[in-house]
C-alpha cells in the first residue's frame, strides 16, 4: 500500500467517499416501469436558532435515512435537501430568531432531519470539498429530547404532511473542518507491502497531515492559526467516555483487539486503477457491477490512549494523525448483501479514498475537486489534494 499522486494541469473526476454532503443522486423510481417518481410527502417545521449569531447566514435542512444518518450519528448521505434564505430569519422580541422550513419529495420512511447555517458563506452544494460546516457555522437537529440531545426521527407515507418538525440550531462549530493531505503526497511516502500485514499488523501505518486550504475558490486557516479564540484545520482527537467510569472505552469494531474507541474516524473507499482519459482528466477505472463497493476503516493509533496523549472522556489536538489500516474491508455485493473481507490478499488493487471524520461532524475527504482548481497563493499547492491510499 502506499500513497500517490499526480500533479500538473489535470483536472479530475472523483469518485467521493460519501462523508461530505452532496446533492441528491438516488431518484425515487417505479419498480414496474422505472419511470421516475415524485414522492408526495413533506416534512415542514421551525428552525430555532439556540444561540447568539450576529448575523444570520442561510441555512440548509438535510433529510436522511434514520438507519443511517450523516456524520457523526452515521456515514450516510441526505436524500433531499431544502434551503433556507438568512432573511427568513425573525425575531419573537426576546432575541431568539426562527425562521420556517419545508423540505418535499421526501419518500416514505423513517428520517432523522438535520440542519446547519452557513454563517460565514462559504458552502457549496456543487463541490464536495465545499460542502461542509467550517468554524463559526451553527449545526442543530430534530430533537427527541431537549435534555439528552437524542434524535428525533419521522415517520412519513402516502402523501403525507408532516408539519411542526422543529429543528434546534443550537451548536456553534468551534474548529475549522479537518482538512488534510497524506505526509509524502510528494514523493510516494508511506509505501509498505500489503501483505507486510501478514506478519506485521503495523506496517499498514499512514501519516495524515492537517493543513490549510488557500483555493482560489476555498479558503480554510491552517494548524498554525489553531488556537484559543481562533480557528484552524487540526485534528482533535477525542476518546470517549459514554459510562464515565473514567476509562476508554472499546472501539466498537475493533474492541476485541484491544483497541480503543478514538475519534476521529477514517473511512476508506474503493476508487478504481487511476489513469488519464483522452481529455487530460483524471479517471478511476474498476470492474465493480452496479450497487457494488467496498468500504474500510482505519484507525487511529493505539499510541494516543496507552501513552496517555488523549485521557479517557477528553480531547487533544494533533497537527497530524497516525493511523493504521487493519487489512478488513466491507464488500457491498450489487445484490445489496454484504460480507467482510479479512484477507489483504483479497482487497482489490489500486486507489483508496480516504475520509476523516471529526466528533463535530465535520469532514474531509482526498481526493477532492480541489486539486484541479489553481491556489489562490504561491503557499497552497493543489496537488496535496490529489492524493489517495494504492493498494498494489
Amino acid at each position: 500500500m502506499k500513497t500517490m499522486n499526480s500533479v500538473g494541469s489535470l483536472l479530475i473526476v472523483v469518485v467521493a467517499s460519501g462523508c461530505d454532503y452532496k446533492a441528491p443522486i438516488v431518484p425515487a423510481t417505479d419498480p414496474f416501469t422505472g419511470a421516475q417518481e415524485f414522492p408526495a410527502n413533506v416534512i415542514s417545521g421551525t428552525l430555532v436558532l439556540g444561540g447568539p449569531v450576529e448575523t444570520p447566514g442561510p441555512a440548509m435542512v438535510f433529510v436522511t435515512d434514520a438507519a443511517n444518518p450523516m456524520p457523526p450519528y452515521g456515514t450516510g448521505r441526505p436524500f433531499t435537501v431544502g434551503t433556507v434564505p438568512a432573511e427568513a430569519f425573525t425575531s419573537d422580541g426576546t432575541g431568539a430568531m426562527s425562521a420556517p422550513y419545508s423540505v418535499s419529495g421526501v419518500p416514505n420512511g423513517e428520517w432523522i432531519v438535520t440542519a446547519m447555517m452557513d454563517v460565514d458563506r462559504n458552502f457549496s452544494p456543487f463541490v464536495d470539498a465545499m460542502s461542509g460546516a467550517t468554524c463559526g457555522d451553527v449545526a442543530g437537529a430534530h430533537l427527541a429530547d431537549l435534555d439528552s440531545r437524542t434524535l428525533g426521527t419521522v415517520v412519513v407515507a402516502d402523501g403525507a404532511y408532516a408539519d411542526d418538525v422543529s429543528v434546534l440550531l443550537g451548536t456553534t462549530l468551534p474548529f475549522e473542518r479537518p482538512a488534510f493531505t497524506i505526509a509524502g503526497f510528494g514523493s510516494g511516502g508511506n509505501s509498505v507491502d500489503p501483505l507486510g500485514t501478514l506478519t506485521d499488523p503495523t506496517s499498514q501505518r499512514v501519516t495524515l497531515v492537517a493543513q490549510g486550504i488557500g483555493s482560489a475558490v476555498y479558503t480554510l486557516p491552517g494548524p498554525t492559526s489553531f488556537g484559543p479564540g481562533s480557528c484552524g484545520a487540526i485534528f482533535p482527537v477525542q476518546a470517549p467516555d459514554a459510562d464515565g467510569d473514567g476509562e476508554f472505552d472499546p472501539h466498537p469494531s475493533f474492541g476485541a483487539l484491544g483497541l480503543k474507541d478514538l475519534w476521529p474516524k477514517v473511512y476508506l473507499e474503493y476508487l478504481g486503477v487511476p489513469g488519464v482519459d483522452d481529455s487530460g482528466a483524471l479517471v478511476f477505472a474498476n470492474d465493480l457491477a452496479e450497487g457494488e463497493s467496498w468500504a474500510a476503516e482505519a484507525v487511529p493509533s493505539p499510541a494516543y490512549a496507552l501513552t496517555g496523549l488523549v485521557l479517557p472522556g477528553e480531547t487533544a489536538f494533533f497537527p497530524s494523525l497516525e493511523v493504521a489500516w487493519l487489512p478488513a474491508a466491507s464488500h457491498t455485493l450489487a445484490d445489496g448483501n454484504e460480507e467482510i473481507v479479512m484477507n489483504p490478499t483479497e482487497l482489490p488493487k489500486g486507489a483508496w479514498s480516504v475520509s476523516v471524520v471529526s466528533f463535530t461532524g465535520q469532514t474531509w475527504t482526498v481526493p477532492n475537486e480541489l486539486a484541479g482548481i489553481p491556489a489562490a497563493d504561491g503557499v497552497f499547492e493543489p496537488a496535496s489534494q490529489l492524493v489517495w491510499i494504492e493498494v498494489e
